[in-house]
């Protein structure tokens, strides 16, 4: 049976409860980073994927997950699992090309050692996972003349349904250049 959960009404209360929520959640990302190193030194050392598939499917779904993974694809020597079924509980596999990668000044990448596996380990536990972010998708270009149609052809619906159009003076300045801008092509 699931806990009730009541609501924190009392405002100073609800400051203390993000107050230890903000300890909590930096608490758990370092014993995250701390795993996923350690995890990182088994699949170094003993060719171990378990303990970062492990990880990662602790890690949800969401942004923390997609942090973690491309931390992990950063630091480890896996690639993502191809096929759909498998990747389903393990996401990484095991990859002896990218353990060269890894190790590029080492000739024998099946014999790395202790030490080898410990450093890069320990490399890897200082650049946190939190920092491996996926970066917003920024378009290669932006039509403006194509969201200038949009917008009007917005207006024109809502003022068919009777809605009042604030700033419509905008609307008929727009729609007046619009024969003009279609043969224009913007210096930006």
């Amino acid at each position: 049976m699931s806990k009730k959960i009541t609501i924190i009404t009392d405002a100073g209360k609800l400051d203390a409860a993000i107050v230890e929520v903000n300890k909590r959640a930096g608490s758990l990302a370092d014993s995250i980073q701390l795993v996923l190193a350690s995890a990182v030194f088994q699949a170094t050392y003993g060719r171990n994927t378990n303990h970062l598939n492990a990880t990662i499917m602790a890690a949800g779904k969401g942004v923390r997950k997609t942090a973690i993974a491309q931390w992990v694809l950063a630091h480890a020597p896996v690639v993502m699992e191809t096929d759909k079924d498998k990747a389903k509980e393990s996401p990484f596999r095991f990859s002896a090309d990218k353990l060269a990668e890894l190790f590029p000044e080492t000739e024998n990448v099946k014999a790395i050692t202790l030490e080898e596996a410990t450093a890069h380990a320990e490399a890897a536990l200082g650049q946190h996972w939190t920092e491996h972010k996926e970066p917003p998708l920024v378009p290669e270009s932006f039509d403006v003349l194509a969201q200038v149609r949009k917008l009007l052809q917005s207006a024109k619906a809502m003022q068919t349904k009777g809605v009042k159009i604030v700033h419509g003076d905008m609307l008929a300045k727009l729609q007046a250049a619009m024969p003009v801008a279609q043969n224009e092509v913007s210096p930006l």
